[in-house]
């Protein structure tokens, strides 16, 4: 990423690859911890309040990265994206698939396998479209990552 926006090289503080791909598997980590821990409370809780919750956390998660990023501390960003978006992803997780699996009881299969590539399918339709959105806003100066995310404001 750091090339895509014009750095070349990398500086005497920048982090190594290693220590950012545990941020990944601390998402990953507490996505399924929390889904685990707190499957109760998204059946006794319903479904909005669990994707209102859902969404603070992966928002709160992204916000606390970014005072991360600005304050340069990798700590605040596992705390920011590992942790609490990683349990805002475990909870927005299992709260369409335990709402699924009320609707259709007789088949809880079929249900459990539509939240499952409703997940994958929003990966699969948004990485060919931010591809598209950077090409689209690219100049012969910026390569369109930060023109993408600030055309949606």
């Amino acid at each position: 990423m750091t090339k895509l926006i014009g750095i070349t090289q990398s500086g005497p503080e920048d982090w190594e690859l290693t220590e950012l791909g545990w941020i990944f598997s601390l998402a990953i980590f507490f996505l399924g911890a929390s889904a685990a821990v707190l499957g109760r409370w998204v059946e006794e809780g319903g479904p909005r309040r669990a994707m209102f919750t859902a969404a603070l956390c992966w928002a709160g998660g992204f916000l606390v990265s970014a005072i991360g990023v600005y304050l340069d501390h990798l700590w605040i960003i596992y705390l920011g994206y590992g942790v609490i978006g990683g349990v805002g992803l475990g909870i927005g997780y299992i709260s369409p698939v335990s709402t699924l699996i009320r609707w259709f009881p007789d088949r809880p299969g079929m249900a459990t396998g539509m939240a499952i590539m409703g997940f994958g399918g929003g990966a699969f339709i948004a990485a060919p479209l931010s591809v598209w959105l950077m090409s689209q806003f690219s100049t012969p100066a910026h390569v369109g990552v930060a023109e993408t995310l600030s055309s949606w404001i």
